[in-house]
């Protein structure tokens, strides 16, 4: 058995959720065959919100009250962790994690995997905002972004991937990275410092970018989630970092330099 991974999820107002698991779904799906993955598989997604954002808050009264996103597809429900949600429609399911992103006073990207408390951003560095995120029980994870790790931001990172760390550091790559553009060295210095790769689709504020869900990110090779556990089970599996490998296919440079622009548009 094997799990697939989207390690970085953004659900924007923009989005229909309807079309948004459907296609979660459907990339999971394209993926796995086009990885070779046979045999029964576990799909996983991560959400990382950002700011006053809490689509996971949602979902959870959704699971609540038994509705379904629409009909004909994902209807959600409660797990015995509250950091999980079990998204299901006829006889197929996905698992649904909660997850925060946060910015440290350098200006670093950073995300907690399976913890919702809330931290201020830019109240603290990044070493001070990883440990925040291990005391309240989230993963850490580094996330590649677009202009995001040069200059003295880059130092730092460097700087913080080169520490010892009492607790697991993924550095993760990032689905809008274009084909043009190399793997970041520190991806490999990273992980020369026992730092894996732990990497998602990073969707963009853009009404069409719900279909890049599930097209990047990791695959734990003979891994399995626990229906009953499914947070300790996948953070036990994570944490021992055995058999991961990473999927997705990189931009095109049109879309790339296209989603650029209307990036900067939105920003306005």
């Amino acid at each position: 058995m094997a799990i697939l991974i989207d390690g970085h999820v953004h659900i924007y107002p923009s989005f229909s959720l309807s079309c948004f698991f459907d296609t979660a779904w459907n990339n999971f799906s394209k993926i796995s065959a086009a990885q070779g993955v046979s045999g029964e598989q576990d799909y996983a997604l991560f959400l990382t919100e950002g700011g006053e954002n809490d689509v996971y808050e949602k979902l959870c009264k959704r699971a609540d009250s038994h509705e379904s996103v629409s009909s004909n597809t994902f209807r959600f429900q409660r797990t015995e962790e509250a950091e999980c949600l079990l998204a299901e429609r006829d006889g197929c399911c996905m698992y649904v994690f909660a997850g925060r992103q946060y910015v440290s006073s350098e200006n670093i990207e950073l995300l907690s995997l399976f913890s919702r408390k809330r931290i201020t951003d830019k109240s603290l560095t990044l070493s001070e905002l990883a440990q925040a995120v291990t005391d309240a029980g989230g993963i850490v994870v580094v996330p590649w972004g677009v202009g995001k790790w040069f200059g003295k931001r880059g130092v730092t990172i460097r700087n913080y991937f080169d520490l010892p760390h009492t607790y697991p550091v993924f550095a993760g790559d990032n689905g809008n990275r274009p084909f043009f553009w190399p793997s970041p060295t520190l991806f490999l210095d990273a992980q020369k410092n026992g730092v894996k790769l732990l990497s998602g689709s990073d969707p963009l504020p853009l009404a069409m970018h719900y279909d890049r869900v599930a097209t990047s990110g990791t695959i734990i090779a003979n891994g399995e989630i626990s229906k009953n556990l499914p947070v300790t089970s996948l953070r036990q599996q994570l944490k021992s970092g055995k058999e991961m490998r990473e999927f997705g296919k990189r931009l095109s440079s049109g879309r790339f330099f296209f989603d650029q622009f209307r990036m900067n548009v939105f920003r306005r």
